[in-house]
């Protein structure tokens, strides 16, 4: 997954670097201009893409793998309803967005006997109930969400 993020950022770069070159070269050759900046920006968005991918499935992988006994913090307090909160993570998916964005913060922390996970959930500015799930292990998945969640188990953080 690192190899991911040092992929996608070279891609993102390589296309802001290729930008001007393209709006100047694009009356000579608009093909080539255009693959000399779009190359790069498909190889950037691809790798975005899969990296959130394959960081949903990890997330859902080590979710399904927690015993009950685990330990969830949420802002760094002990969840007193830990089961309902690993249910609701449980339930994270794919769903359609809706022209809204992420706004309020939450940091949540998953200890068992394996390494801990750790999630941000940012609260959605169209549904109270709805929480954009990011996974901060990895620099892409850190600003791009893998998945959401509807729940109001979070509402009183």
């Amino acid at each position: 997954m690192k190899f991911l993020d040092i992929i996608a950022c070279v891609g993102f770069i390589a296309a802001l670097i290729a930008l001007p070159f393209s709006f100047y070269y694009f009356r000579r050759a608009p093909l080539r201009s255009a693959l000399f900046f779009g190359v790069p920006l498909l190889i950037f968005m691809g790798t975005a893409s899969t990296s959130q991918d394959i960081a949903h499935h990890e997330v859902l992988r080590k979710l399904n793998s927690l015993s009950d006994a685990s330990n969830v913090t949420i802002n760094g307090q002990p969840a007193s309803n830990s089961k309902q909160v690993l249910l609701a993570l449980k339930a994270l998916d794919w769903i359609p967005p809706h022209h809204s964005n992420p706004t309020k913060h939450i940091g949540l922390q998953i200890t068992d006997r394996s390494s801990p996970i750790l999630l941000a959930l940012a609260r959605d500015s169209g549904d109270p109930r709805e929480y954009w799930v990011f996974y901060p292990k990895y620099y892409l998945t850190r600003i791009n969400e893998i998945g959401r969640i509807r729940t109001p188990l979070f509402d009183e953080y």
